[in-house]
């Protein structure tokens, strides 16, 4: 259970970073800012190495911190449900039995 939420949140992490070089890309045909293509072939190259390099785009406060802060509620939370003790099974249809039964209620004091 653990290693499948540290996958989920690599997961999250790798697809967050795409979302933010998309936003970054799209600013930077918004406003006709280029990079030397020499820049960017090297950093290309880099991909998949020890010494992988970042973007070479000046973000000019593009950055977004929310993102990151999300994550690390997120991690907070998953550790929090990690350390509330040992997991039991999901019941969905106990749920959706008690969901009723309260929107019943809700419904008959409305």
């Amino acid at each position: 259970m653990i290693e499948t939420t540290r996958q989920f949140l690599d997961q999250e992490e790798a697809a967050e970073q795409i979302r933010l070089d998309t936003q970054r890309l799209a600013q930077y045909e918004a406003d006709g800012k280029t990079i030397n293509h020499d820049v960017v072939d090297a950093w290309l190259a880099s991909w998949g190495t020890e010494n992988e390099g970042q973007c070479p785009v000046d973000l000019g406060g593009l950055r977004n911190p929310l993102p990151e802060l999300r994550l690390e509620e997120l991690r907070r939370e998953i550790q929090q449900g990690i350390d509330s003790g040992t997991a039991t099974q999901l019941d969905i249809e106990e749920i959706k039995a008690r969901g009723r039964k309260r929107l019943a209620g809700q419904q008959t004091e409305g």
